[in-house]
């Protein structure tokens, strides 16, 4: 459950790195969208293992939310580091936003599904 609050404030970061006259919101609520609507259709379908004795749950193929941060590090660290490369890269940002604006909308769409699935 440490993940999507982690990925939420990556977001919020990516957007306030953002150029005010370079923001897209309607990419941004798209984005936030579909990775909502993915990542709960991945927690429902999503294979858990639950161990009573000591009260934990396992994900046997929760391998896509490392692969997911792995791809929100990148995309923080391309829209970081575009800027100083280039004159041309400050019109990447907003794309990376998205992306990771995506992904923290899966992160924490599968990880609520997957919690309301096995709260019992």
């Amino acid at each position: 459950m440490v993940p999507p609050p982690l990925a939420f404030g990556c977001a919020l970061l990516m957007i306030g790195l953002t150029e005010p006259d370079r923001q897209q919101p309607d990419e941004l609520r798209i984005a936030i969208a579909a990775g909502v609507l993915l990542g709960t259709a991945r927690g429902w379908f999503m294979a858990v293992d639950i161990d009573p004795l000591w009260s934990t749950v396992r994900l046997p193929s929760g391998s896509d939310g490392f692969w997911l941060a792995i791809l929100l590090a990148f995309a923080v660290i391309m829209a970081a580091a575009a800027p100083l490369i280039s004159t041309q890269g400050q019109s990447y940002v907003p794309y990376a936003a998205a992306a990771v604006a995506f992904g923290a909308g899966f992160l924490s769409a599968r990880a609520v599904t997957v919690y309301l699935r096995t709260r019992s």
